[in-house]
């Protein structure tokens, strides 16, 4: 080993690309090697230290556990660190659980930690109906029975079709309308909701660049509090064509929430989420512990520091968030851009687009418009959109 010089000449971009222009006999490198996200970001093959300030990079504070939830079964007590409650339960003997509750009206145990599924824009988003239950979120707030209760539920617009950087923009918009209603009180009790998606390395970007972008703006009030953050599996990409491989899907999405150092993580039945079967919530819960105690995906802080290529989507999501975040102020905050169709007609075009890709064979599903089990006869069925919601739409249900 004496006589190897591992001193590696260095080799820019310009001179690493101008080899593989070589390789390429002709071909053109942007139309080859690089692609377009939904977001708008072309994407190289190769990223190094000149993509990034990598002098100035630091690692992200990370959480002290991304507790694993599961649907309410009290078979599952001793494998899980919580549940979504959806129905009275006794919790009596439920200690150091972490609950997710439906329903304000249900009975919590004071020494579990609880939190409340109470998001008070999910009316406007879903029915258009901006009567606001104000007097109900202020109850809400000012109560001790839950460690949080203001949800922000970022995971409808994901699975209703909205990109990374939108997402990013809405969760600080509900975020500041809250504020706006509720004074910056309410902040101690907001948490965030956000569903993960099939796009590997940027969802794991998404996670990263939120914790940047809140620390942006909960400095604005002083404070250096930490968001909570729950992920849940994605829907928009799920089919019941060929359903095994929603498994491996979801499989995926959960690893990125522990890589990215989610709070809590839930998982949804990966064959038929509208129903009630114990065996695939169990099948559920299960894929997180081999993901969290196999492979140990949550006994590092932030992994992901230092990939340059990560790190580069970071930043950018981080800027192109922000500006959509401010975009909506503009149009007098959250609210106002729901009533005005501001927000729900930037999803929708992210939503078509994204459409339009998967009817092309573009965006890929595996079992579903590529290498379906049985040839699919039919064209894809229209997806009809109205500006008024925003609503969850699965791109496999134009063939399904």
């Amino acid at each position: 080993m004496s006589n190897v010089d591992l001193n590696f000449s260095k080799v820019s971009q310009d001179e690493w690309k101008q080899l593989v222009q070589a390789e390429l006999k002709g071909k053109d490198f942007n139309e080859t090697l690089v692609w377009q996200s939904l977001e708008g970001l072309n994407v190289k093959p190769y990223y190094s230290k000149e993509d990034v300030d990598y002098a100035n990079l630091k690692p992200l504070s990370a959480s002290a556990k991304t507790s694993i939830i599961a649907n309410y079964n009290d078979l599952f007590f001793n494998d899980v660190d919580g549940f979504i409650i959806d129905k009275e339960v006794h919790q009596e003997e439920f200690y150091d659980k972490v609950f997710f509750l439906t329903d304000e009206n249900f009975k919590v145990n004071s020494q579990s930690e609880n939190y409340l599924l109470f998001d008070l824009f999910t009316q406007a988003e879903k029915n258009a109906d901006y009567n606001l239950n104000v007097e109900k979120a202020r109850q809400i707030q000012s109560g001790d029975k839950y460690k949080k209760s203001l949800l922000i539920d970022v995971s409808l617009h994901q699975n209703a079709g909205a990109n990374i950087l939108q997402q990013l923009g809405i969760a600080l918009a509900k975020a500041n309308e809250y504020v706006n209603i509720l004074g910056k009180s309410c902040l101690e009790k907001i948490y965030f909701k956000f569903s993960i998606g099939y796009n590997y390395f940027f969802e794991i970007a998404k996670l990263r660049a939120f914790r940047i972008l809140w620390n942006n703006f909960i400095s604005q009030y002083q404070s250096d509090l930490k968001p909570y953050i729950l992920c849940e599996s994605s829907l928009r990409n799920k089919s019941v064509l060929d359903c095994e491989n929603n498994l491996i899907r979801s499989t995926f999405e959960g690893a990125v929430a522990l890589i990215g150092d989610a709070d809590a993580l839930f998982l949804h039945d990966y064959t038929d989420w509208n129903t009630n079967n114990p065996m695939m919530h169990e099948t559920a819960y299960k894929q997180q512990l081999v993901l969290k105690e196999e492979s140990i995906l949550d006994k590092f802080g932030d992994a992901m520091e230092g990939s340059y290529y990560v790190e580069y989507l970071t930043r950018h999501l981080v800027r192109q968030a922000w500006e959509f975040f401010q975009e909506i102020e503009k149009e007098g905050g959250y609210l106002k851009s729901l009533e005005n169709g501001f927000t729900q007609k930037r999803i929708i075009a992210q939503a078509k687009k994204e459409q339009e890709a998967f009817d092309q064979g573009k965006l890929i599903l595996i079992g579903v418009n590529k290498f379906p089990k049985e040839a699919i006869k039919k064209e894809p069925k229209k997806v009809d959109y109205n500006p008024k919601f925003i609503r969850e739409i699965r791109l496999a249900e134009s063939l399904e």
